[in-house]
């Protein structure tokens, strides 16, 4: 009976499979997140649709270091929930800034109802969680295998990301089908985050009502509301105070459990001001398809080439790289970058020797132009590369700095300190770079900085990257670099 009334009350229409974008305020949700959405309503705005999702069940408050651990070497068990999409919309898209993308499925009637019976048997059901394998992505892929063939699940080596659950999405849908099958992917629906809704909204503004949310927003006061909108016609102030309320209410959003008594306030002021005025006349204000992540370059690479040694001759090379989104390929980071575990290779005549072993880069760029955001981008590497005198020195950069986007290209300014395990032990970089995409397929990185080699030495540092990305697949990468040594590297690269 309880089967049956679910079923009454949730009238499969079509299955979705939702992507998530990364978040890099958690270490566990930096690759993205993965969910089942099941359609019962045919509208993919519509929030109480029924969402599938699969996590581990983490107790509150824990330790993040206890939180990393457990995680990796399946201290956690964890199990299917479902909630309506509204829940997962307040996390993700208002709370944390993350856009989503929705793959809606071209599953027949009867595909859908046996999913949905299965879905009926596991929630609930506990699994030992593992991030790196046993992850959201794998378990949904493993869950949709039900009804896909071939499956939509894949072996799992070493790790698994959401972005490999969604590029074995595009693959199956782009591979050749018989004649009597429709393409797996129906369509895709974008919902973007309310931050990048908000910076919509902004950016449609007037350059005198961005100068008046400004000054308002700098200071924000009831009292204010009136003096702002003084000199204001009916239709500025109409569209000034539709976008403070957005504004007030995203903060409002971001402040839950608990928002604050000024932020509860202000809203309201605000909401009362803007119903004295009459309504606006409707507009589309749709902010404009982002294509995910999964629609740009895999996240995986083996490149080889040739590279330069310190006499000058060229050797072969290669480079291999566990997770990259790197600021010249295709990808939704806006020139920043997020690689995992970059290693490279000097294929020597000799001996094969590690140039070098990049365990974590991130560059994050903040470039929202809304009033109250924040300005400081920051990047961290922690890296041990080889120096001429054969030793590996092991590093850890952590910089501060600010970024800013001009027409196509973005400009950064960065103080980078940092720790090494050769002499000296603390040095400190300035420096500056920028990103400029030529065109779609092409883009180039530049970065000029200086460092304290010793005590009574600085040198000049720099990096000059050249990329040609043809395809989700390929790339051909051109690198010059002085570090401690000039070299020049070119590589084809294969995405998988």
């Amino acid at each position: 009976m309880r089967l049956r009334k679910w079923l009454v009350e949730n009238p499969l229409r079509s299955v979705s499979l939702l992507m998530v974008s990364g978040y890099l305020g958690n270490p566990a949700s930096m690759f993205g997140h993965a969910i089942l959405k099941l359609d019962t309503t045919g509208d993919e705005r519509d929030l109480f649709d029924t969402t599938i999702n699969y996590g581990a069940l983490v107790p509150p408050k824990e330790p993040v270091i206890t939180y990393i651990f457990k995680g990796l070497f399946g201290g956690y068990q964890a199990g299917y929930s479902d909630r309506y999409f509204y829940t997962q919309d307040i996390v993700y898209t208002n709370t944390e800034a993350r856009d989503i993308w929705e793959y809606k499925l071209n599953l027949n009637p009867e595909q859908a109802r046996l999913l949905q019976l299965h879905i009926w048997e596991i929630i609930g059901k506990k699994k030992q969680y593992f991030f790196l394998t046993h992850n959201c992505a794998y378990e949904l892929g493993r869950t949709m295998d039900v009804v896909m063939d071939p499956p939509l699940s894949q072996t799992v080596y070493a790790w698994y990301t959401p972005a490999e659950l969604f590029d074995r999405l595009h693959d199956l849908d782009q591979s050749p089908l018989d004649s009597r099958r429709s393409p797996l992917i129906k369509r895709i629906h974008y919902h973007p985050s309310a931050e990048r809704t908000l910076i919509h909204h902004y950016e449609s503004l007037s350059d005198r009502l961005k100068l008046k949310a400004k000054q308002f927003l700098g200071q924000p006061d009831i009292k204010r509301i009136n003096i702002t909108l003084s000199d204001l016609s009916p239709a500025d102030q109409q569209v000034l105070l539709d976008f403070l309320f957005s504004y007030q209410h995203f903060i409002f959003t971001k402040e839950q459990p608990n928002p604050s008594a000024q932020t509860l306030s202000l809203k309201h002021a605000l909401l009362m001001k803007r119903l004295s005025l009459p309504p606006s006349p409707p507009t589309d204000n749709r902010v404009a398809y982002r294509p995910s992540p999964s629609e740009e370059q895999k996240s995986s690479i083996i490149g080889a080439g040739v590279q330069t040694r310190e006499g000058g001759d060229l050797v072969p090379s290669m480079n291999l790289i566990a997770f990259a989104q790197e600021p010249t390929g295709r990808n939704t980071l806006d020139g920043g970058e997020l690689t995992v575990l970059d290693l490279r290779l000097n294929l020597s005549p000799d001996i094969p020797i590690i140039d070098s072993v990049d365990y974590l880069r991130i560059f994050h760029h903040a470039l929202s132009p809304l009033p109250m955001a924040s300005r400081w981008s920051w990047r961290i590497q922690l890296r041990s590369a080889r120096e001429t005198n054969e030793k590996y020195d092991h590093q850890l950069y952590f910089g501060m700095g600010r970024s800013k986007k001009a027409r196509r290209a973005l400009f950064y300014g960065m103080l980078t300190p940092s720790l090494h395990a050769l002499t000296p032990i603390i040095r400190i970089r300035p420096e500056a770079g920028m990103v400029l995409p030529l065109q779609r397929n092409f883009r180039m990185r530049l970065r000029v900085g200086m460092e304290n080699n010793t005590d009574e030495e600085w040198r000049t540092t720099t990096l000059g990257t050249f990329q040609y990305n043809p395809s989700r697949k390929f790339s051909l990468q051109l690198e010059y670099q002085k570090e401690v040594k000039s070299s020049w590297r070119l590589a084809l690269r294969t995405h998988w």
